[in-house]
């Protein structure tokens, strides 16, 4: 098992970030297909209906298996991985990991704002799946601030 930092975890802010473009994310593909779905004049409502959350839940635990996240945490540089072995999610953790958001949510996001006190940066939906959310390594050097002068003219040649 390789050791992890507490710098190499992703914590509060990155996350909910991340959270928010993923939400945008989900918005363009519902409004997308009720596009596609008017145009053909049916009259079917993807929006708040039955077909929204195992749409939302299909896309993410195939995304956190596939790709190690969603579209929000992979362009922020985070991964999703198994806590143990820092490998990508079977399909058990990825379910757990998903509705345990629900358990997170229920103690008025306590669940949530757990990430900012816990030590690995867990909320309760990891803690439950046994998953931690890390840094992508070539985004932790990707600070453009911490560079000298010398290593951002050599990137430029």
């Amino acid at each position: 098992m390789k050791l992890i930092a507490l710098h190499d975890y992703a914590g509060f802010g990155r996350r909910l970030a991340a959270s928010l473009i993923d939400t945008v994310f989900f918005l363009i593909i519902f409004l997308l297909i009720q596009i596609v779905f008017s145009s053909m004049g049916l009259r079917i409502s993807v929006f708040g209906g039955w077909f929204e959350q195992p749409f939302i839940l299909l896309v993410t635990a195939f995304m956190w298996i596939k790709f190690m996240g969603t579209p929000g945490k992979l362009l922020l540089g985070c991964h999703v991985v198994d806590a143990e072995t820092q490998q990508p999610l079977t399909l058990v953790q990825a379910l757990v990991r998903y509705l345990g958001y629900f358990v997170s949510l229920i103690p008025l996001g306590l669940g949530f704002f757990w990430i900012l006190w816990d030590k690995r940066r867990q909320g309760f939906h990891d803690k439950l799946a046994k998953t931690i959310v890390v840094l992508d390594v070539r985004h932790q050097g990707a600070d453009e601030s911490q560079k000298t002068l010398e290593q951002l003219i050599k990137e430029v040649k």
